[in-house]
């Protein structure tokens, strides 16, 4: 068991993202090394990252945060959602016990990002000198495409395929047309992203990319890694950019990042356009899993799937007096 410095696990990517690709129960995504380090540098400030390795597993935390009641947690680099995991490795869990063991300045490590059920997390609550408190789930949307787009199209509701034909038509008839972009997102592909961004009901709020996620979503979309295809597609009219959309396809999965569109054009169902379009294109490209993120009301109608994962937080008997 060595300890790594943020420097030294970077190092280690390479490692890391193979390791990633043997734990089926692990959002593919944002397990990676580009996702963990980019929440680690602009999600986590002033927090100090506290990684491990065996030299084929791999844990990755930021803190000790100080919380409720006095508790001193490692949390994952990225807890907003709880889509990363901290947890890395089809050994990761015997890697994770012995770092228990070693105790440290804190008496807690919040666990995210392994799914219900799974072999991982069955081996997790099995340990013998943890108490496992299960604080919530993540859930995330999915669109299962692994019998082609149009066997997924027509499983959708009558309601949904009318409303999107209706786009579609509208948007057409005003000149509308959508245009696919696929690889590292460059300057001029980014400014066209954040100047949508502005004009979107997230930018009036300044929530969204334009503002406060700006510095975290950049590097994800400028990531060269030869294992993340990085795609966007941008709804135009005229010469216009009215919304975009920026994913990544790793593998044979599909994961949206983020979404947006001029408010100036929302009754024009521009959202229906895209999301169609996106889908459809990914389907043509042999992606089985589109996933459209965290459980949210508008995401239900496109999605015939749900993956939970757990939220553990793990105390070490040692720290209740047991």
């Amino acid at each position: 068991m060595v300890f790594l410095s943020f420097e030294d696990w970077q190092s280690q990517s390479s490692a890391h993202n193979e390791a990633v690709k043997q734990c089926a129960w692990l959002d593919q995504y944002c397990a990676r090394t580009e996702w963990t380090a980019a929440a680690f540098q602009h999600l986590c400030p002033g927090r100090n990252f506290v990684g491990v390795t065996d030299g084929e597993n791999f844990l990755t935390f930021a803190g000790p945060v100080e919380r409720e009641g006095g508790l001193l947690i490692l949390e994952p680099t990225e807890a907003m959602w709880g889509l990363g995991a901290s947890i890395i490795g089809t050994g990761a869990v015997a890697l994770f016990d012995e770092t228990v063991a070693s105790a440290g300045n804190w008496n807690a490590i919040l666990v995210t990002g392994i799914e219900k059920y799974s072999c991982c997390e069955e081996e997790l609550l099995k340990l013998q000198g943890v108490v496992c408190q299960d604080v919530g789930t993540t859930s995330r949307i999915v669109a299962q495409l692994d019998e082609g787009f149009e066997h997924y199209w027509q499983s959708r509701s009558r309601n949904l395929r009318k409303s999107v034909q209706r786009s579609l038509k509208a948007f057409s008839d005003i000149g509308g047309r959508v245009e696919l972009q696929s690889g590292p997102v460059n300057e001029e592909t980014w400014r066209r992203i954040i100047s949508v961004e502005r004009r979107s009901w997230k930018g009036e709020a300044k929530v969204g990319m334009a503002d406060m996620m700006s510095e975290f979503y950049r590097p994800l979309a400028m990531s060269d890694d030869a294992d993340v295809d990085v795609q966007v597609l941008f709804a135009c009219l005229e010469e216009a950019d009215i919304g975009y959309v920026l994913g990544t396809k790793v593998g044979n999965s599909y994961r949206g990042l983020q979404f947006a569109y001029d408010n100036a054009y929302r009754n024009l169902g521009v959202g229906n356009v895209m999301q169609y379009r996106q889908i459809e294109s990914v389907s043509a490209a042999g992606v089985t899993s589109y996933d459209l993120g965290t459980d949210m009301a508008y995401k239900e109608r496109w999605a015939n799937s749900h993956t939970e994962s757990r939220n553990l937080l793990v105390i070490p008997r040692q720290a209740l007096g047991g």
